[in-house]
């Protein structure tokens, strides 16, 4: 169990040192600022970073008389307490103080874990699930902190100094448009424990699926231009009725962010800077609403995510990634924040699924057919708060990972979900077509 709690250790600590990175690059003034309707202010994330793994790193393993933050300090740092469109009026923690906090509780923690019996002990501690629980959790508030930092157009530390600048050599040029036949088949759906997946990815279960066909990439930029150009966002048959009533409400004609120059030509705003819109990456920042009138438009459809996960796994995950049990790393996927968005369809053929599909981690969270409900035999762990309260409440399901989602949470069984009109989050789409 050494090695358990050394990895333990360094993913901690990773997750970390990019939390104090991404706060290191953003003012006291725009960390307090709320971006976007679906976002609160990034100091409130601060502050439930620390009361989130004070409750469950410090006191759930050393127990409750052990707290390190202030009693008071759990009601107003609670997700379900706080709305986002409350949290600018709280009485927050200042930048300072939220970081003095993180450490106190961070060494608490690892105390915990040096303590923990990882063999024998109870569900929570058995494995390092909680540990790597917290690792998630904090990937998950940094990727928020992106959303508020795109939409503020702050610039992003990424570990590429390219990130943004037109490669072509970077990628070969293919067909966007190819689509891979899979045949219909009883797949095994869900994640294995030693993966540490989150209750919603669990009780693995079998699902008869029918045959049917998956475009090998993310829809692109190129493809969804000429939805722009043809009108469609003005086009009602195209649309739902929800998503009818979400464009009359908004008003969009194009991706958020897109605005078409003085010369005709599109471009994005992307961290502060505006960039051309790069045709070969994948589009990202549309709502499920404008993915499946998209879909519908070229005779398509969303895949349902029992569909996606086997077009990721051939079958059933015998490993948390598609091309099997090497982990990431740069040539197969791009995640981690190592550029400050989408990679060019076509620059990862070595992380391709067993069935020859690509980029299905990292560059895009991709939109789903799938409402999010719980598996069958759905138990609730550590706590329900975490998906149960969700189910049937009219979320989607988001398949694959994005460009800013860390390695952490980039498996083929990891379900994230949203409201169908968010446009927020890193997200686009793959199509799918019926047999």
């Amino acid at each position: 169990m050494d090695a358990l709690r050394e990895r333990l250790r360094r993913e901690l600590a990773a997750a970390r040192r990019r939390t104090l990175e991404l706060v290191e690059a953003t003012s006291a003034a725009d960390l307090a600022r709320r971006a976007d309707a679906a976002l609160g202010p990034g100091i409130w994330d601060l502050g439930h970073l620390a009361s989130f793994e004070d409750l469950w790193g410090v006191r759930r393993v050393l127990g409750e008389s052990e707290r390190v933050s202030a009693p008071e300090l759990d009601e107003l740092y609670d997700a379900f307490e706080q709305p986002r469109s409350k949290r600018c009026d709280l009485p927050l923690l200042d930048r300072d103080g939220a970081l003095e906090l993180l450490e106190r509780v961070r060494a608490r923690t690892l105390e915990g874990l040096e303590r923990a019996r990882l063999t024998d002990g109870d569900d929570l501690v058995r494995s390092g699930y909680v540990w790597s629980m917290l690792v998630q959790h904090e990937a998950q508030h940094q990727e928020t902190l992106l959303q508020s930092l795109q939409h503020l157009g702050v610039a992003i530390p990424t570990a590429d100094p390219m990130a943004g600048e037109p490669r072509a050599e970077q990628a070969p040029a293919v067909d966007d448009e190819q689509r891979i036949q899979l045949p219909g088949a009883e797949v095994v759906i869900g994640g294995q424990t030693e993966w540490g997946p989150y209750d919603n990815e669990r009780p693995r279960h079998a699902v008869e699926l029918a045959p049917f066909a998956l475009d090998r990439y993310p829809l692109t930029n190129r493809r969804f231009l000429a939805f722009v150009e043809a009108g469609c966002y003005a086009r009602s048959e195209l649309w739902t009725a929800e998503g009818r009533s979400w464009l009359a409400r908004c008003g969009a004609r194009s991706p958020a962010g897109w605005t078409r120059n003085d010369d005709g030509r599109w471009s994005v705003r992307r961290f502060g800077r505006q960039i051309a819109v790069d045709p070969r990456e994948p589009v990202q920042h549309i709502s499920c609403h404008e993915a499946e009138a998209f879909a519908t438009w070229v005779g398509a459809r969303l895949p349902t995510e029992f569909e996606w996960e086997h077009a990721a796994t051939a079958g059933g995950a015998r490993a948390p990634y598609p091309w099997g049990t090497p982990q990431i790393d740069e040539a197969r996927a791009n995640c981690d924040g190592r550029r400050d968005g989408p990679a060019p369809v076509g620059s990862f053929p070595r992380g391709a699924s067993p069935l020859g599909i690509e980029q299905m981690l990292g560059d895009v969270h991709e939109w789903t057919a799938s409402s999010f409900d719980g598996y069958r035999g759905f138990e609730p762990f550590p706590y329900p708060e975490y998906s149960q309260v969700f189910f049937d409440r009219g979320y989607r399901v988001l398949r694959g990972s994005s460009w800013a989602a860390a390695g952490a949470l980039a498996r083929v069984t990891y379900r994230n979900w949203d409201l169908p009109e968010r446009r927020q989050i890193f997200a686009g789409c793959r199509l799918a077509w019926d047999a």
